[in-house]
């Protein structure tokens, strides 16, 4: 379990120093500036998050005969396209506030 938790850890690496160093540049900006920023971070991840839970909840609720990993292992292109159409759009909808 722990050499998963360091693979896993060691797989987004770049994106935990990126998002290290950008919290640490937050420091030096002004205190006004530092809220607003911090409020859109806080945001646009809920955002996001809930795209990703509303995306997949009604996608198990609307079609619980597609399942990912068979359409993965099976090659079955028409529902990989249409899983990655369906979640991609959900999310980004979520993600601009419409």
């Amino acid at each position: 379990m722990l050499d998963d938790l360091v693979f896993n850890l060691k797989r987004i690496r770049t994106e935990i120093i990126s998002i290290g160093i950008l919290s640490l540049f937050i420091f030096f900006l002004p205190s006004a500036a530092q809220a607003g920023l911090m409020a859109l971070f806080i945001t646009k991840a809920l955002f996001v998050t809930l795209g990703v839970l509303y995306a997949h909840g009604s996608r198990k609720f609307l079609f619980p005969y597609i399942e990912m990993r068979i359409a993965i292992e099976g090659h079955n292109l028409g529902a990989m396209l249409f899983l990655m159409a369906w979640y991609g759009v959900i999310v980004w909808a979520f993600a601009v506030g419409g």
